[in-house]
């Protein structure tokens, strides 16, 4: 089970540095959106939750978290994108 520990440590730490990223983005000051691929929704909700527990980025007076997946509908799909997005976490 030592590859199961390792797979975990290396997902906490792509998301931690994920994290880092978009805090040092986010206190930049400028307006703007990232978007951050990720390879399934296991992935992107274990980011989100990651990510709105941190005193910044789960801000949502500061920050909108949005989830976009290839499984929505193209309209949800296409509302995610052209609304004013600061971090969209999607697969594609």
């Amino acid at each position: 089970h030592l590859y199961g520990s390792l797979k975990f440590i290396l997902e906490c730490l792509g998301f931690k540095l994920i994290e880092d990223l978009l805090c040092y983005i986010c206190k930049c000051g400028k307006e703007g959106g990232v978007l951050v691929f990720m390879t399934g929704w296991e992935d992107i909700n274990a980011l989100k939750d990651c990510l709105r527990v941190n005193p910044i980025l789960g801000n949502p007076n500061k920050v909108m978290l949005l989830t976009c997946h290839g499984s929505m509908t193209t309209s949800d799909q296409v509302k995610r994108l052209i609304t004013s997005v600061i971090y969209l976490l999607s697969t594609s």
